[in-house]
């Protein structure tokens, strides 16, 4: 990956950051630091090998309409060698949370605004973002102040669509795996046409998800499998 530079220690402690975890590396990004001051965001991009826990920081951060700003709080997640991340808090006074898509494509360790088509999420912060074959599904986050949402949005990456998923107010959720089935993710689930669920992977989950996903796993056996929605 290009641009890499070896980092001893790792990156500043961090908080409300975003992360993605593509092949054996974990990508982190944004968020704040205690020494940036209150209310202040970062820019920067880091990667870890899971395997060798060794720190790598990336020159992919360069300010320009085509990188996500500095933000707090948004959602992320990876669809093969891309990782796209949604929202977060690009300004604290006034007020205002980012309703853009952005991509790094990993290979090449460069951002991207997505120009999307389609309904189009509220600008959010704390929102649950999985991808499940090939597709991105957004869930839940703030929208405002005091304001929580439980809308499920699907994106597609071959045509630059959002859509809305209708689903009723007893929805479920199933945990889900990245590509290589290494990691799992909390991930929203609605009932596609012609399509069903492993009941042994249904879990609860509250009606509002005011800026984090709280779950509690009833029954979970997923080994080595991928699921098939």
């Amino acid at each position: 990956m290009g641009n890499a530079q070896s980092l001893e220690g790792g990156p500043p402690a961090r908080a409300f950051h975003e992360s993605a975890v593509v092949e054996d590396k974990m990508f982190v990004w944004g968020g704040g630091t205690s020494l940036d001051g209150p209310y202040r965001s970062r820019l920067d991009l880091f990667s870890v090998n899971i395997l060798t826990e060794e720190w790598s920081s990336h020159k992919a951060h360069v300010r320009s309409p085509e990188t996500p700003p500095p933000c707090w709080d948004a959602a992320a997640t990876c669809t093969g060698n891309t990782i796209y991340t949604h929202g977060g808090i690009i300004s604290w006074s006034p007020y205002r949370l980012s309703d853009e898509l952005y991509k790094l494509m990993v290979e090449e360790m460069r951002w991207r605004r997505v120009t999307t088509r389609g309904t189009k999420p509220a600008g959010r912060r704390g929102a649950a973002m999985c991808s499940v074959d090939g597709k991105v599904l957004l869930m839940g986050g703030s929208t405002g102040i005091g304001q929580h949402s439980n809308e499920l949005f699907e994106f597609d990456p071959q045509t630059s669509c959002w859509f809305p998923v209708t689903h009723t107010g007893n929805q479920q959720l199933v945990c889900g795996s990245n590509s290589n089935n290494s990691l799992l993710y909390p991930v929203p689930v609605y009932p596609p046409i012609n399509s069903s669920f492993p009941s042994t992977l249904h879990i609860a989950a509250p009606s509002l998800l005011p800026g984090f996903v709280s779950l509690v796993i009833t029954l979970l056996h997923l080994i080595s499998s991928t699921i098939n929605l």
